[in-house]
């Protein structure tokens, strides 16, 4: 076998086994992205279904809020009332005992 053939058929093999190291090396950085790209999914759905119904319970509670904020109106306003209605009668209590 002549020397150059020789040399030849190893530079050759040297190329190939080098393809194939990066053809597995290809393949095997596909499966950690198809990894990847399945955890990103599954939090995808996760986030999905504790965040599906938020806008709806973020107006509830914006109305609730609303409607504590009407009702704490309405009772300062009828505190006011019952403090005056009890200074009034301690008045009336002072007065009848003197």
């Amino acid at each position: 076998m002549n020397a150059a053939v020789a040399v030849t058929i190893a530079f050759n093999l040297a190329i190939a086994l080098s393809c194939l190291y990066v053809a597995v090396q290809i393949v095997g950085i596909g499966r950690h992205l198809g990894r990847a790209a399945e955890a990103l999914l599954a939090a995808d759905r996760a986030t999905h279904r504790v965040l599906n119904g938020a806008p709806t319970r973020i107006d509830r509670g914006r109305q609730g809020t609303r409607s504590l904020r009407r009702t704490g109106r309405f009772l300062g306003r009828s505190l006011r009332k019952v403090r005056q209605v009890g200074m009034l009668l301690a008045t009336a209590l002072r007065w009848l005992r003197k």
